[in-house]
């Protein structure tokens, strides 16, 4: 055991003394918080708070991304429904117009039932996407 020691002897004079200097700040920063409990006291709590605030800072800012993404995804889905409601119409309206302007066609009118019958609903049966038709 005692060449180890000597070991550490030898090559620890600058590491002793690194530690002996920390030693003494540990120490005065030991004996202020043994004096002066409240300081520790107090220091503890504010680092808590802080991290605290920091934490509820990222949760308010997560909350804003949140809704801010909610709120551009209603307005895709608004652009997209009506868009999609506007075609529907259109379609439907295009296929009344046609029906109207064969109805008052006398030729069409002229022709047997089951051929003005094609003639008059075959555009309405073009349009598949549309329901209720």
């Amino acid at each position: 055991m005692q060449p180890r020691m000597d070991a550490v002897r030898k090559t620890g004079r600058f590491g002793r003394r690194l530690m002996q200097r920390n030693n003494t700040v540990a120490m005065r920063i030991a004996d202020v918080f043994s004096r002066y409990p409240m300081l520790a006291g107090l220091i503890g709590t504010a680092i808590a708070l802080s991290m605290a605030v920091l934490s509820l800072t990222a949760l308010w800012q997560g909350r804003a991304q949140a809704l801010q993404n909610a709120h551009q995804a209603s307005e895709n889905l608004v652009a997209t429904l009506s868009a999609d409601i506007a075609r529907n119409i259109e379609s439907s309206d295009l296929s009344l117009r046609t029906m109207v302007s064969g109805v008052e066609n006398p030729a069409v009118m002229a022709l047997p039932t089951d051929m003005r019958k094609l003639v008059l609903f075959e555009g309405a049966t073009a349009v598949s996407y549309v329901g209720g038709m």
